[in-house]
């Protein structure tokens, strides 16, 4: 009697004692016997093999639907990721994180290999048989959740991940949305995903939906507005934006970081900021902080430097006028144009002199005075009040700070003169009271020790009694009377110019006579 012509109970018997090669080669016998040893093969699948060579991740990767139907049928995982248990995968993970990212370990469930590979019938049945959407793959992809978002930013993702960045099928992702898929993995949920892919139209997917939380805080207490801060397209930003208010996620929640619109601030992102206070958002919070205190950015101003630098001149004027539309909105909302605020290792000033020294807007400038800012009372050092212009001619404090020691150019210096102007005229003092510092003696320094005499120049040209009094001039005129005949000439012009005040300075260039 041979072997298959035994009944099919006695054969399956026989078949839980065979290796897989044995039964791979029984199962060929002939179509009785494949009924009877295939079933075994999967079963021995389950129960011996490794998780990594589980059939129903070859079926999941190679899209065949029997396949995995027959595997689940015989005790298969639907939601084996080839590790021996989940836990391993979350290790490997950190493990990773710990080592710069070297692994060759690579660990994903069906539901993720059918979504990167586009089998939407895989994707259907795998979510109707219960497929979980938290289950976490390795190494699948190399992309990272922005750590400003997360605290802990590992290639560990959900299947909801590999839909929204991996696939470009529209009708597979909205399975997975449909079946209640809320997070892209731990603490990211899908909206922060979206608003980070910059697709309006999956943000509004996800705002449309009945498991949407408005009031969702992550582990930072961000909002979904706060993610829009990412954004680095600003049409695209105003639009989710409108949407995310619109959907009622909080405008003016506050984390450890600020308010999204002081967020949007710290970025230099002032259009988005413009839309932000025209849907309702704070000028200023509880701590003390007011948006004001960030809207004169080195950093926006390189910016607009850069742009203009690449010939797009359009846009580096659309930005300069984004600042001074911010700049009116604060002032309308009633910021504080006179407040005092710290920045950086520098004593404590007003957001005039920012203004003044970073922007070089005179539009900005005009805004400001206009509003009531104080030209008098600009800075604190040393325990001492100072105007305006002499923390600005400050070799330390003003306009040369900002630039390399020692490489200061007049041309620096120029592109201030319609703002100097415009102080000067509103009453701007060069001299001091009580012998403190005063600008006229920072210039004639600057003149003396950096070889920078155009400062003293301008004042000779601009400075009037409502400027400087003869008395001050006077003092250094003494000081620099042996010691530098050019500085000494320019102090006696000022002073000539104080005595005789309705006389014009003849327009005569003194840089000629250097």
């Amino acid at each position: 009697m041979s072997l298959l012509s035994l009944p099919p109970e006695i054969l399956t018997i026989v078949g839980t004692f065979c290796g897989i090669q044995q039964l791979a080669s029984l199962a060929l016998a002939n179509h009785s016997c494949y009924g009877i040893f295939n079933a075994l093969l999967y079963k021995h699948n389950v129960l011996y093999d490794e998780p990594r060579k589980a059939s129903i991740l070859w079926a999941a990767k190679y899209g065949s639907l029997g396949t995995m139907k027959h595997a689940v049928a015989q005790g298969a995982d639907i939601n084996t990721t080839g590790a021996p248990n989940e836990a391993m995968v979350w290790e490997a993970a950190e493990e990773a994180r710990n080592w710069l990212g070297l692994s060759k370990s690579r660990y994903a469930a069906p539901l993720h290999r059918a979504i990167v590979h586009g089998y939407e019938d895989v994707v259907r049945w795998l979510l109707e048989s219960g497929a979980r959407l938290d289950t976490p793959a390795f190494n699948l992809c190399q992309c990272r959740a922005p750590i400003e978002l997360i605290k802990c930013s590992k290639k560990i993702w959900y299947p909801l991940h590999y839909a929204m960045y991996h696939s470009n099928s529209t009708p597979i992702l909205s399975l997975l949305l449909d079946h209640g898929a809320l997070y892209v993995t731990r603490n990211f949920p899908a909206i922060f995903g979206a608003i980070q892919r910059m697709r309006p139209s999956l943000v509004g997917n996800i705002l449309g939906r009945d498991n949407f939380r408005p009031d969702y805080e992550n582990e930072f207490g961000y909002t979904a507005l706060h993610a829009v801060s990412l954004c680095k397209d600003a049409e695209i930003a105003y639009e989710i934006i409108h949407m995310l208010v619109d959907r009622g996620v909080p405008l003016n929640k506050q984390t450890s970081d600020g308010t999204v619109l002081e967020m949007m601030m710290e970025n230099c992102k002032f259009e988005c900021a413009l839309v932000l206070l025209q849907r309702g958002a704070k000028v200023s919070n509880n701590r003390g902080h007011d948006i004001i205190d960030s809207l004169f950015h080195e950093a926006y101003e390189l910016d607009i430097r850069m742009e203009e630098e690449k010939g797009d001149y359009d846009k580096a004027e659309r930005m300069y006028e984004d600042r001074r539309k911010l700049l009116g909105v604060l002032i309308e909302r009633g910021a504080d144009v006179n407040r005092l605020t710290s920045r950086g290792m520098l004593p404590p000033s007003r957001p005039l002199f920012w203004a003044l020294v970073v922007s070089k807007d005179i539009e900005c400038l005009e805004m400001l005075l206009d509003a009531g800012a104080r030209i008098d009372n600009v800075f604190r050092f040393d325990g001492r009040v100072e105007g305006i212009l002499c923390p600005f001619f400050c070799y330390e404090t003003g306009y040369a700070s900002l630039r390399v020691p020692g490489e200061v150019t007049e041309y620096d210096f120029e592109e201030y003169g319609d703002c100097l102007r415009l102080l000067f005229q509103r009453g701007a003092r060069i001299d001091s009271k009580d012998g403190d510092v005063s600008a006229l003696e920072e210039a004639c320094h600057n003149a003396f020790r950096e070889g920078m005499p155009w400062e003293l120049e301008f004042m000779a040209d601009h400075a009037t009694s409502q400027n400087v009094t003869v008395e001050h001039v006077e003092t250094f005129m003494a000081r620099w009377k042996e010691k530098d005949a050019y500085i000494y000439g320019l102090l006696s012009e000022i002073r000539e110019n104080l005595l005789d005040e309705g006389r014009e300075t003849g327009g005569s260039s003194r840089r000629s006579e250097r």
